[in-house]
């Protein structure tokens, strides 16, 4: 009901517009849940579609999220950049899977355990790194789900 009385209300300022020119930037990774309302013809100028990014640019987005962790000197970036780039993994997709990998690490290696049992040790961190099967973990659930499948942003995906 909120969705319906906010939408007739957006729409009903476009009306009250009329003549002026006004930008509006919005986004969405579910077009097809947008009301027909809303998407007719006529209503928006331009409607610009951002797909996934190519490999060139999975490439710069992982290197943003990587960028001071402690990867593991066997682990291929190229090779993970081609593999998420073929799962069409958006930048948020990359970004999550990064974060996910890092933790997997810390998992692996002891570090979550060692803080809840008080006895970490910063010195720990110079023995870390993020390996190959790290980043493989935090892919799997991508590997598993198609596109459509996935959730709107906003939601996590669990393990």
């Amino acid at each position: 009901l909120l969705q319906t009385i906010l939408l007739n209300q957006f729409l009903k300022s476009m009306t009250d517009l009329n003549g002026h020119e006004v930008y509006c930037i919005a986004a969405t990774n579910r077009l097809e849940a947008l009301d027909e309302a809303f998407t007719r013809s006529g209503r928006f100028g331009e409607w610009i579609k951002v797909d996934a990014p190519d490999l060139d640019g999975t490439i710069q987005i992982l290197d943003i999220h990587t960028k001071g962790k402690p990867l593991d000197s066997d682990l291929d970036k190229m090779e993970l950049a081609k593999e998420m780039n073929s799962l069409k993994m958006t930048g948020a997709d990359i970004a999550v899977t990064v974060a996910d990998a890092h933790r997997n690490a810390y998992r692996r290696a002891g570090i979550f355990k060692a803080m809840r049992d008080q006895t970490y040790n910063p010195m720990m961190l110079n023995y870390f790194s993020i390996t190959k099967e790290d980043f493989e973990k935090a892919i799997e659930p991508f590997k598993d789900k198609k596109k459509s499948d996935r959730k709107p942003i906003g939601f996590r995906q669990s393990n």
